[in-house]
């Protein structure tokens, strides 16, 4: 069976794949063992659980409530992407660039994002419970009540970042940088703060 990833924006074919009993997991397992570019790639609902897609280029992939649960997608490129919705359990995006994404009300738990790019990324009402975020960038990152109970964020920095209403019960944010974040009704009942920049509360 033939199974074609078009462009969302243009519709031009990005990648076309032909095997026995074909999904659309292998076909983008595939283009991405290829080296194929799959930006802006028209992938929203797919089921990408468990998929090997480390190094992916999916800038501008619209991926939203694409499920994508133990999927590895270590220093995959997701720059812009649209992840609304998108159920992300436990997936690796060890060092990922999602820098500009879009992750509103995405699901995240235990995820592991270490060194990840956030710079700017939306996380509006992302859930992040227990996720592993030690030294990731979310310079000016929209996290307005996101919650990342639990979570691991050792070293990260959050530079000018939105925490609104935010939950940040029981987090782990030794040496975190929170230089200009507004921290507006932000629950930090429990959070390890030691070697924190805080320079507004």
């Amino acid at each position: 069976m033939k199974l074609e990833i078009r462009n969302r924006f243009s519709g031009f074919v990005l990648w076309a794949h032909e095997i026995d009993d074909n999904t659309l997991k292998a076909t983008v397992e595939a283009a991405v063992q290829a080296e194929v570019s799959l930006e802006g790639a028209r992938l929203a609902w797919a089921n990408l659980s468990k998929a090997r897609l480390e190094g992916a280029r999916l800038a501008w992939a619209d991926l939203s409530h694409a499920r994508l649960s133990l999927t590895r997608l270590c220093k995959a490129s997701l720059s812009r992407a649209d992840l609304t919705g998108a159920y992300l359990l436990r997936a690796n995006l060890t060092r990922a660039n999602l820098d500009g994404a879009d992750l509103t009300k995405a699901y995240l738990a235990k995820a592991r994002l270490v060194k990840a790019d956030l710079g700017g990324a939306n996380l509006t009402r992302a859930y992040l419970a227990g996720a592993r975020l030690s030294s990731a960038y979310l310079d000016k990152a929209d996290l307005t009540e996101a919650d990342l109970e639990g979570a691991d964020m050792r070293g990260v920095d959050l530079t000018g970042a939105n925490l609104t209403r935010t939950n940040l019960a029981g987090a782990k944010l030794i040496g975190a940088n929170l230089k200009k974040a507004w921290l507006c009704e932000t629950n930090l009942n429990g959070a390890d703060l030691t070697g924190a920049y805080l320079t507004k509360l």
